[in-house]
């Protein structure tokens, strides 16, 4: 627990985790200091995820796009791939989209409760602002990872995006859950869950690794199947017999 404790500490004061906890706490501030209301704060929280999402989706296109550019010259050719780029995107980012909406959907009978207008969202002119600060945030991030991979020439399939999509969904479906459960908490439900959402949120992005391999782990035991033997593991085995 101590290692665990001082590998996070290490990780928050990496310069690297500035971002992150820039981008999780705008819905906190909006909370906080502008007043949200649950709809709002329930659309941001899956604003953040999209803006995740569609970055991914953007550099899985750009990488599937980068395999069938031969380099040729001229302006033709490079609208080629421009175009292509942008077509795979809108597809992926489609679904991507689509699967963010799907677990959206319980939280309707919260807003419900909340009597709020949905027109306010697009009214109130805070969702482009807090949308376009939350892809802010990720585009640093986003251009060092582009970068590692175009000069260590790792192929796409190998560059993790699908584990990471599935990172997100999961801690989105975990978002739907507790909202729905927090709705008990009646006012107080709203600070409650903004605040626990993104403690949980920024937390298990700065520590992904360990996060994913408890998720592992917990499969692991579940199903019944045993973890991989690591090297030391197997030599104990062997000085035992």
């Amino acid at each position: 627990m101590s290692d665990l404790r001082a590998t996070l500490l290490e990780r928050l004061t990496d310069p690297r985790s500035v971002p992150i906890l820039a981008r999780h706490a705008i819905p906190v501030i909006g909370v906080f200091l502008f007043d949200w209301s649950v709809l709002e704060t329930i659309a941001a929280l899956f604003l953040d995820a999209l803006s995740t999402l569609w970055l991914l989706a953007a550099m899985g296109s750009y990488f599937a796009a980068k395999a069938f550019d031969y380099g040729e010259p001229g302006i033709i050719p490079v609208l080629q791939f421009w175009a292509g780029v942008f077509g795979a995107w809108v597809v992926i980012a489609g679904l991507l989209t689509f699967a963010i909406a799907v677990p959206a959907m319980f939280l309707l009978p919260l807003v419900a409760a909340a009597d709020v207008d949905p027109m306010a969202l697009f009214t109130s002119g805070w969702l482009p602002r807090a949308f376009a600060l939350m892809v802010a945030c990720q585009i640093p991030g986003f251009v060092t990872r582009v970068r590692h991979f175009q000069a260590s020439g790792t192929p796409p399939e190998k560059m993790g995006m699908d584990s990471e999509t599935g990172f997100i969904l999961h801690r989105t479906v975990m978002l739907a859950a507790m909202a729905t459960m927090l709705a008990a908490f009646g006012r107080y439900a709203l600070p409650i869950l903004v605040i626990l959402a993104q403690v949980l949120g920024a937390v298990s992005e700065i520590m992904k690794d360990r996060f994913v391999g408890y998720l592992m782990a917990d499969r692991n035991r579940g199903s019944g199947t045993a973890p991989p033997v690591t090297r030391r593991q197997r030599r104990r085995r062997r000085r035992k017999r």
